[in-house]
Parts: C-alpha cells; sequence; structure tokens
C-alpha cells in the first residue's frame, strides 16, 4: 500500500480506518501520520477524539469537562488507562483510574470528582515514610461511582508528574494531560517489553506491591528484563550509559528518546517524537543497575528520578 497518498483513509470509510486504527499503538499511528497531510488530520484526529473518549469515557460522563478540571488542576492520568491509550488491541481492559494530583490540588480535584457522582470510600492512605521517596507520592484516595472506582494520588510537591518517573516499569512511565500524551520508552512499549525502574525498590529490592504489578503485566503479554540487551537483537549497536534504551543512562524528558503527542487543535500542533516544553515540566532520570551487558562491569549504578517543581 502507498501510504504516501493517503490511501487508508481516502479508500476506506471513517469507521473501517477507526477500526484498523484501534490495532495500532500511538507510535504506529504518529508514524503513519507523517507520510501523507491526509492522514495526518485523519489520524490526529482519532487520538484527540475517538481514542481519548474511549479510553476516558467509561470512568466520567463527560470527557471535555474532566479534561478541564485535569488542566485547572495541574493534573494527569497515568497507570493502566495511559498504557492502554498508548496500545487498546490487548486482551485486557483497565480496572480503574489513576489520576495523579500536586499536593496542593488534592481537595479540588476530589471536589470535582464528587459533582460527576464519585463518593470517598477509601481517604487518603498514607504511604509509609519509608517508602514514599521511592514512589514519589505521600497518599491515595479511591473514589467509586456503581462499578467504576479512581484513585487520586497526591505527589509530594508541585508537579504531579513526579511519581511517574518512579513507576516500576518501563511500560507504565506515560501520562495523559488535558492536552497531551507522554510516552517514556515508545518504541520498547510498542513491542511490549519492558525494563525494571530501580527507582521502586526498597532497600535495594522490589516491594511486594511491586513484584505483583510484574506479574500483572507478563500477564498481561509483557516481556520484562533488566536491561535492553537482554531482549536480544542488536547488541553491538547498544552503547552503555549513551543509548536512550541503556538502564545506566540518564534521560530527560526532553531528550529523542520520549514521545508526546498534542491530543488539541489540528496542523497548528504537530505531532512530533520529542517532548514540549510546554507540556511537561523538567524531569530526569535513570532506571540504574549494577551492569548492562556482557563484559561491561560497573560499580552499582544507583537508580534516580527528578522532576523539578
Amino acid at each position: 500500500m502507498n501510504t504516501n497518498c493517503g490511501l487508508l483513509v481516502s479508500r476506506c470509510s471513517v469507521e473501517i480506518a477507526q477500526k484498523i486504527c484501534g490495532y495500532l499503538t500511538v507510535q504506529d499511528i504518529v508514524l503513519y501520520a507523517s507520510t501523507a497531510r491526509q492522514n495526518y488530520i485523519a489520524f490526529h484526529d482519532y487520538l484527540g477524539t475517538k481514542r481519548l473518549r474511549d479510553t476516558i469515557g467509561p470512568f466520567v460522563p463527560n470527557v471535555p469537562r474532566f479534561l478541564s478540571a485535569l488542566r485547572t488542576h495541574s493534573s494527569v492520568v497515568s497507570g493502566s488507562v495511559a498504557l492502554h491509550f498508548f496500545d487498546p488491541a490487548g486482551n485486557w481492559v483497565p480496572e480503574d483510574m489513576d489520576i495523579y494530583v500536586p499536593s496542593e490540588r488534592k481537595k479540588k480535584m476530589l471536589r470535582f470528582l464528587e459533582t460527576i457522582g464519585y463518593y470517598v470510600v477509601e481517604r487518603g492512605r498514607i504511604v509509609p515514610p519509608a517508602y514514599q521517596g521511592g514512589c514519589g507520592f505521600y497518599s491515595v484516595t479511591t473514589v467509586c461511582n456503581g462499578s467504576k472506582n479512581i484513585d487520586v494520588i497526591t505527589a509530594i510537591g508541585k508537579a504531579s508528574i513526579a511519581p511517574i518517573f518512579r513507576f516500576h516499569l518501563s511500560a507504565v512511565m506515560n501520562f495523559l494531560s488535558a492536552d497531551s500524551f507522554f510516552c517514556a520508552y515508545p518504541t520498547l512499549t510498542t513491542e511490549k517489553k519492558a525494563i525494571y525502574n530501580k527507582s521502586s525498590f526498597v532497600n535495594g529490592e522490589p516491594s511486594p506491591s511491586t513484584v505483583q504489578a510484574y506479574i500483572k503485566y507478563a500477564e498481561r503479554g509483557y516481556t520484562l528484563r533488566r536491561s535492553p540487551t537482554e531482549f536480544g537483537g542488536d547488541i553491538e549497536g547498544h552503547r552503555c550509559r549513551r543509548s536512550l534504551l541503556c538502564p545506566l543512562t540518564v534521560r530527560n524528558n526532553f531528550d529523542a528518546g520520549c514521545m508526546i503527542v498534542s491530543l488539541r487543535g489540528g496542523l497548528n500542533q504537530v505531532i512530533h517524537t520529542q517532548s514540549d516544553r510546554v507540556v511537561c515540566k523538567q524531569a530526569a532520570w535513570q532506571l540504574g543497575d549494577t551492569h548492562c551487558k556482557t563484559g561491561d562491569k560497573y560499580g552499582s549504578t544507583h537508580a534516580f528520578a527528578y522532576v523539578k517543581d
């Protein structure tokens, strides 16, 4: 198929084209959208309307109003819902939605959720101090509306995205803001591969809840490894501490390994594969490990994550 002519869009109905999109990851859609103006318009519209509505709609009655609340309260959606937005073709659907809020916005976000029918069922579970540094948040409040649950997770500090760079796996280092979608490891995540993030470890070991998360994502079809070199493939092309997939490399959310897709506007909002400073606060992280590939031994490289308030 000659994608440069936009044949998928021009020869298929909107319904069929959107059905095909449902089997594509966000990275696949970004690549296809870059082949022709017609593709760009159609697929950008699909991401910002149908996929966004299909992903968030099961949890809220009015998606535009909910996005407005995210924008007002500087909050983001992450966890399984953000991963499902990236790749909805798996044989699983999110059971609940995680909203990450800055510490000073928690009460206002909870009040908004009450206006759309949610009520608090478990208020402010406090993360033990010994675990707060590893997870980047200090409390979780669960609200319910019938069979739908939302966890409101309060970040330590003013940056709602701070916990995301401490998540246990690279595959879930994603978030949906009111206007954009961010993914830290789009290539690995498209291939259903994930690297352990030792920022989530406590005293050098994963917590029991982290181990359960590993099991959950393995059951969802993700292959989990310490380093991308353990997946096989082009090991010779891998440069320790330089390659963007290397767990020893210090990454930031403005580097070429990240992906941000605008979910607003038309052609003035360019889809691209590098981070947008308007969308994200400055962040840096290192997944950490003791070595990367056979023959390249280093002293223990500590994992870290930092987000500027």
